[in-house]
């Protein structure tokens, strides 16, 4: 599909653009609010920001600087992922304490932080080991898993449901747009660098795994917005959270046992070989 040094091109400028994108967003709050910032809507945290800046920075310093080490890379992942667990701790049990706290600074949302520690704790995989051919694509489930939040506040935003988009003590605490264009070029660049996953073993077989893998992403993400605007013209009821919920559900779920059963299939057959 793509030469591998077009992959890694890509994979470069976009990683450099996250480490300089999260330290602009990072440092604009030390200078008074964040960019786009708002009462009302969510705003990106600047522990957001300088958890994706992290991640980045130490996924690109891999590649370019020789005396950058795994368990540098391990460590910071560590800490970016042990932080985001311990904010959704405090947010679940305290959820006022932070704005108590530190009441004019954003915190990273609980579907934010899920997201995050999931791609941490795919990097790590990756690091630890290579991407195995196997039955189990926890690698694959990993990634898919973190792309979850986003849809979920990305039909939120479609629909304008808050609860799918912010939190209710803080509506500045959630996934707006910009934070969805850095953890999907995060997820982009966890893909294209690592040509093991069994995703891409399934693409490059033939067109008709891209179309079908094509059905299954607009099953999982356009389905439930169509749903979701059709329930709402015909109820004429509130925006609140209802069936779209569980229609997305349904296409992770359906996107994820299809991928599991190909590797399976695949894996079966490589054992006979």
């Amino acid at each position: 599909m793509f030469s591998q040094r077009t992959l890694d091109r890509w994979s470069f400028f976009l990683d450099v653009f996250l480490v300089l994108a999260g330290l602009l967003t990072f440092v604009v709050w030390f200078w008074g609010k964040g960019f786009f910032y708002s009462e009302t809507s969510p705003v990106m945290s600047p522990f957001t920001s300088l958890s994706l800046m992290l991640m980045a920075a130490s996924r690109f310093a891999e590649k370019v600087v020789e005396t950058w080490s795994k368990p540098m890379t391990l460590a910071i992942l560590g800490i970016v992922a042990c932080g985001n667990i311990s904010s959704i701790a405090m947010l679940m049990a305290v959820p006022r304490l932070f704005l108590q706290a530190m009441p004019g600074v954003v915190p990273t949302s609980i579907m934010t932080s899920i997201g995050l520690v999931l791609f941490c704790f795919y990097e790590i995989l990756v690091i630890i080991r290579p991407t195995p051919k196997s039955a189990f694509i926890m690698d694959d489930v990993l990634l898919h898993l973190a792309l979850f939040p986003g849809g979920l506040s990305l039909l939120g935003h479609v629909l304008d449901i808050p609860t799918y988009k912010s939190s209710f003590v803080d509506p500045r605490a959630g996934i707006g747009p910009m934070e969805m264009l850095f953890m999907g070029t995060y997820a982009v660049v966890a893909v294209i660098s690592n040509q093991h996953l069994f995703l891409w073993r399934f693409l490059v077989e033939s067109f008709r795994n891209r179309v079908t893998f094509v059905l299954l992403f607009l099953n999982q993400y356009i389905a439930p917005i169509i749903v979701g605007l059709w329930v709402v013209d015909v109820a004429q009821s509130p925006r609140t959270p209802g069936i779209e919920f569980f229609v997305m559900l349904a296409g992770v779920l359906a996107t994820l046992i299809f991928l599991f059963i190909q590797a399976y299939t695949r894996s079966d057959k490589l054992k006979k070989a």
